[in-house]
Formats: C-alpha cells, sequence, structure tokens
C-alpha cells in the first residue's frame, strides 16, 4: 500500500536532488519518489495520448532502467526535502502548505555530519500529520473548534488550478496523460450527464503491472 518510497545509492557515486547530500551509513539518498514519478516516468515515455496506444518495447525498457531513473519526473522530486527531526511539526506544515507532499525526517546529528544508523531516518508525509492531530483532537479544545469549521469555509487558494475532469468514454491513456501532464494525482470522471461519477487517483494503479 506504499505510494512513495526514499531512493538511495552508494556515497559518492550521487548528487542528491536539488543539490542535497544526505549520507547515513552506506546510504546516500537520492530523492523520494511517489507513484506519481513512477507512471509518469513509465507511461508518457512508453504512450501515445493520440493513438490511445502503448508501445510495449518502450514500455519494457522503461520497467527495466534502475528506480533512480524515475526520480526528477514530477516536480516535487526534483527536490530531496529534508526535515530535522528536533524541528516543530509547525515547520514541517509550512513545507507541505506549499505543496510537498513528504520529506525525510532525520536526526540533528546527520544534518551536522554525524554518523547515525539508517532506522533513525523517517518518511513524513502529510496524511501522518493528519493522522496525528485526528489523535490530539480529542484532547484539545481548540483543535475540535478549528476541525469543526465548515469545508464551505475553506477558500481556495489564489492560482490554484480548477478541478481537472476527464469523460468516462475516455481511455485509461487519456485519463493517465492528463492528470500526469497538469501534475495532479487524480481527475473526476464525468458521465453522460455532466455530472461526476467517480475519481481516477494515480495512486488506483498499484499493481498494475503484476497484474
Amino acid at each position: 500500500n506504499l505510494v512513495s518510497v526514499p531512493v538511495y545509492g552508494r556515497p559518492g557515486s550521487w548528487v542528491g536532488a536539488g543539490g542535497v547530500d544526505i549520507i547515513v551509513n552506506d546510504k546516500q539518498y537520492i530523492g523520494i519518489i511517489s507513484i506519481l514519478d513512477l507512471v509518469s516516468y513509465v507511461f508518457l515515455s512508453s504512450t501515445s495520448p493520440e493513438t490511445a496506444s502503448v508501445d510495449e518495447a518502450k514500455l519494457l525498457r522503461a520497467l527495466q532502467r534502475p528506480v533512480s531513473s524515475a526520480v526528477g519526473s514530477t516536480d516535487e522530486s526534483l527536490s530531496l526535502w529534508v526535515e530535522n527531526a528536533d524541528k516543530s511539526i509547525m515547520s514541517a506544515m509550512e513545507q507541505f502548505s506549499k505543496g510537498v507532499h513528504r520529506a525525510l525526517v532525520l536526526p540533528a546529528a546527520t544534518l551536522d555530519g554525524f554518523s547515525v544508523v539508517s532506522n533513525q531516518v523517517k518518511l513524513l508525509t502529510q496524511t501522518d500529520v493528519v493522522v496525528f492531530l485526528m489523535q490530539k483532537e480529542i484532547e484539545s479544545h481548540s483543535l475540535r473548534h478549528l476541525f469543526g469549521t465548515p469545508l464551505r469555509l475553506l477558500h481556495r487558494p489564489v492560482g490554484k488550478r480548477d478541478l481537472v475532469s476527464v469523460a468516462y468514454t475516455d481511455g485509461l491513456i487519456t485519463a493517465l496523460h492528463t492528470a500526469l501532464q497538469l501534475n495532479v494525482h487524480g481527475v473526476a470522471v464525468i458521465d453522460a450527464k455532466g455530472k461526476m461519477c467517480s475519481v481516477l487517483s494515480v495512486s488506483d494503479l498499484r499493481g498494475i503491472v503484476s497484474a
């Protein structure tokens, strides 16, 4: 059920995404890739939205390349986002509010150049923060008040795109290209009456290769 993983290589052989060098023991972290990176890397190089076809030879070549090849396939994975374990949750939320979905959390010693064991490196996601806050909601009056805010009062930030959608008759390749080219994780599916009947998420494609 994973939708993202850190990618590492041999120390001294790589440059981390965005020029960030994080080395822990025998691992140099290169970046963090999500299912969106993998699908973008594999499908954009092997499919054609015009003909709704798959070039099987290109698809096979893409699947055989090192996973590090997918780093940078989306805007977010162009940089390796890192947080100090001693920093506050607010520090991470400031990054998440700007569109970052996940970050590596490392002990302060690592960031200062000292060696630590690899199991001290954690991957923090937006979901982790939401789950933590939900668990604390029953203990905090201020959180209960905040979480009681009607959704209609959550204003869409200036400059954000409108809802991305595809027709229910569109093929999977067309839907994927629409999502990937607009750098969104999901698209609304619209039926013949113009109503939204479903949502197709890139995460729905987990396991599609093995299937």
